[in-house]
């Protein structure tokens, strides 16, 4: 991609809990259009990293976003204009499935003309039929509910998508199928992906740069293309481990 830039410059960051050193001194870009997967074994600092990342968790060192101090952005502004999908991919209850889907684009006072032109086109993308928006989200299924999550996510055309572990609740065909359909709509749009995993074969579904930490730190980084040229030796026992 020509003239890319730099989405995130992190930058000796790290978070202290009390006397533990949840992240310490963890540094990497990421630039527009690139898909990085944070990989790491359970309390490693994944998620702490994430919420760091969005935004929602407090660090020393610096940070920047768009060449801004993430600091010093408005974090309500911020956040609404990620795509977002957590574990579980939760929906509101007392939502029904199209008041999920626009939920950002109301909060971003978009106009109703708007909303109606991009909830055709996400329908469309994410195989969703239009008799289901009127249902509350309970009555649609595990992987109806994953589809209208994704939608919603990327309903208002974010510049980033942040993914924490968004597949693991799902059986292991419904994982392959949407993960096929999902990685080359990504790859289509060219949008800019942080994913959360414990997969390795998710994370190279869907990325194609990784870091990967251990207790806090980052042991290595690099592209998937490459995973294992210079790896630490915590690297070669992860990577080999799968």
């Amino acid at each position: 991609m020509k003239n890319q830039e730099e989405l995130y410059d992190l930058r000796h960051v790290s978070v202290q809990k009390s006397s533990l050193k949840v992240l310490d001194q963890i540094s990497f870009n990421l630039l527009s259009g690139q898909a990085l997967s944070i990989l790491g074994p359970s309390g490693s600092g994944k998620t702490t990293l994430l919420k760091v990342l969005m935004g929602i968790e407090k660090y020393t060192g610096e940070l920047r976003y768009k060449s801004k101090d993430l600091s010093l952005l408005d974090n309500i502004l911020f956040r609404r204009s990620l795509g977002y999908v957590n574990q579980g991919s939760l929906l509101f209850p007392h939502l029904k499935v199209r008041d999920n889907i626009i939920l950002q684009a109301r909060l971003l006072n978009w106009t109703e003309g708007q909303i109606e032109e991009r909830l055709d086109e996400v329908l469309q993308i994410f195989d969703l039929n239009k008799n289901l928006l009127d249902r509350s989200s309970a009555q649609v299924s595990g992987g109806q509910k994953q589809r209208v999550a994704l939608a919603r996510a990327l309903f208002i055309k974010p510049q980033l998508l942040v993914l924490d572990e968004p597949f693991s609740a799902l059986d292991q065909m419904l994982k392959k199928e949407l993960l096929e359909e999902f990685s080359g709509y990504l790859k289509k749009i060219g949008i800019s992906v942080l994913f959360v995993t414990h997969s390795l074969s998710e994370a190279r579904n869907l990325c194609d740069f990784y870091i990967l930490l251990n207790a806090g730190k980052m042991t290595d980084q690099g592209n998937f293309n490459n995973e294992t040229s210079d790896l630490s030796e915590f690297g070669r026992q992860f990577f080999g481990s799968f």
